[in-house]
Formats: structure tokens, sequence, C-alpha cells
């Protein structure tokens, strides 16, 4: 076996997980750059960017290879994947508020009266989802500002303004979001009657 053979073997042999990886990467590179339109030239370079990550990674396999045994690698390669994945579906996570009301505006109330987050039905792995049908919604004081908090409205509404705010129920102030549907612009302090009710 000349030198360029042998070359080329330690290129791909021993197969990692790395290595599957590299391959389904250049792949999956290769197709958004032959299928993507022009205009979307920023999905091309992001989906190169993650390829050239890899190839890191790929290049310090091929050291670490000689160096550790490989079934150590293989089961380090494969416990790292997994918390990686893990990660990701961490971060990717959402929580749902899901209102069906049949009004043409919602308020979500962060006073913690009732809807507590750890009382959200799981959705996924590490996601929260909550199904509502009425318009005035109390929920948990610790969801507002959250990015992942996630508030959807009936599909119907193509569209919404929203506005969001402090104000006082009850002499105590709570944090609010207003939605309302396209053309439909109430003010806070129109709803407050029927917002600050006992």
């Amino acid at each position: 076996m000349n030198r360029r053979t042998q070359f080329l073997r330690r290129l791909i042999f021993p197969v990692t997980p790395v290595i599957v990886l590299a391959v389904l990467s250049i792949i999956w590179s290769l197709v958004i750059l032959v299928t993507s339109p022009p205009s979307a030239g920023l999905i091309v370079v992001l989906a190169f960017g993650i390829t050239m990550g890899i190839f890191f990674l790929y290049v310090l396999d091929r050291i670490l290879v000689r160096k550790i045994a490989f079934k150590t690698l293989v089961s380090g390669e494969l416990f790292l994947g997994i918390l990686l994945a893990f990660y990701i579906y961490y971060e990717q996570s959402t929580i749902d508020i899901n209102i069906k009301t049949n009004e043409d505006y919602i308020v979500i109330l962060f006073d913690s009266k009732e809807n507590l987050l750890k009382d959200f039905p799981r959705k996924g792995v590490f996601g929260k989802e909550l199904n509502l049908n009425e318009h005035i919604v109390h929920v948990d004081s610790s969801l507002y500002g959250k990015e992942n908090l996630r508030i959807n409205e009936r599909e119907e509404w193509t569209g919404f303004s929203q506005t969001e705010g402090k104000i006082k129920i009850q002499g105590k102030p709570v944090r609010y979001i207003l939605r309302a549907k396209r053309n439909r612009q109430p003010s806070i302090e129109d709803l407050l009657p029927e917002i600050d009710k006992p």
C-alpha cells in the first residue's frame, strides 16, 4: 500500500461519529448550495459556517484517534453529541400560551394569581404549553420578559397590534401584554373595568 493510499485511509478510517457527522455536513452544505435561490445567500453562508465548525472537529478527531483508544474516543464523542443535542433542545424550548378566544383582543396579566409556570403541561423535552379559551389571562409573574415565551392567538387574526406595560389592579402594580386583532386598538384603560374585578 503506497503512502498516498495510507494517507487517504487515515482521513476516513477508523470511522468515528465525527467522521459520519462531517460527511453528512458536507452533503447537507452542497445540497443547500445547489438548491438555494441566489437571494438565500445568508442561508448558504450559515450552512458553510456550520460545516467549517464541524471540519475543525474533524481535524481534532483525526489527531485524537492516534492518541486515544478508539472505544474511548467513540464513547466520548457519542456522550458529547448527546449532551449537545439536549443543550440545543433546551435552548430552543419555548413556553407557549395558546389562546383560542372569540374576542378580538387578549390581555395577559403577569400577576401570579393562577397558571403558575410549574403547572403548565410539558411540551416536548423541555417546553411548556398552556391552552386557554379566555381573553383575559392571569399567569405567573416570572414569565414576563422571558425570551422563550410565545403567545399564540387564533390564526384567523392574520396580524395584530401589541402594547405592554404596567397597570394597577386592586392597588397592586401588574405587568401586562395587550394584544388586539388588526384594525382593533383598545387601550388598557378602556378595558380596566373588566380586568379589575375582585
